[in-house]
């Protein structure tokens, strides 16, 4: 008897270990499922064009191809509650891995989105720049590795992406590659 009562609390302990794993790996499903990237090819429903996008983080990072035109949007947040707008036709300028430098102009005014984080107010503004076949090949090639964009005071924010921010690298180098893939 004392056998199977042993037996009893080891299953009910395997039990509530595989329950607490499962719900791990379900919420760590979930959550990967929020900030995942999507390479995806679509109709557009009005005149049927095929439509080529890759989207990270809610358009964090974003491609599309659409009609022969390639768009490429990064979001950037600046702490604080900013109430201006950002010139179309600002600079961008990006660094790669390989030393080769990109400057690309806004293609539109960027309108502030604020936002509350705990208790800081965050401001992003998106810039959309239309990309050529060559701009897109130098993004699909080497991995940024440094960005200045545009400050909503009029100067600029320089960015190294190093340490947690390597990330966003890897998205803008696999965006690039999805719709470089697609190009007839």
């Amino acid at each position: 008897m004392k056998k199977n009562l042993l037996k009893l609390n080891t299953n009910k302990k395997t039990k509530t270990v595989m329950k607490q794993t499962l719900i791990f790996l379900m919420s760590f499903m979930f959550i990967s499922s929020l900030y995942s990237q999507k390479c995806e090819e679509k109709k557009d429903p009005i005149t049927g064009e095929k439509v080529i996008s890759y989207n990270y983080n809610q358009k964090t990072i974003y491609y599309e191809l659409k009609q022969g035109v390639i768009h490429f949007e990064m979001t950037f947040g600046y702490p604080g509650d900013y109430k201006v707008s950002v010139a179309k036709g600002s600079e961008l300028s990006y660094k790669f891995e390989n030393d080769d430098i990109l400057k690309l102009l806004s293609a539109d005014e960027s309108y502030p989105k604020s936002n509350v984080s705990g208790s800081t107010i965050y401001t992003n503004y998106t810039f959309r720049m239309e990309l050529s076949k060559s701009d897109l090949t130098k993004f699909a090639e080497s991995k940024v590795v440094f960005i200045r964009y545009p400050d909503a005071n009029g100067s600029k924010v320089d960015w190294e992406l190093k340490g947690l921010y390597k990330i966003y690298s890897k998205y803008i180098l696999e965006g690039a590659k999805c719709v470089k893939e697609h190009l007839e």
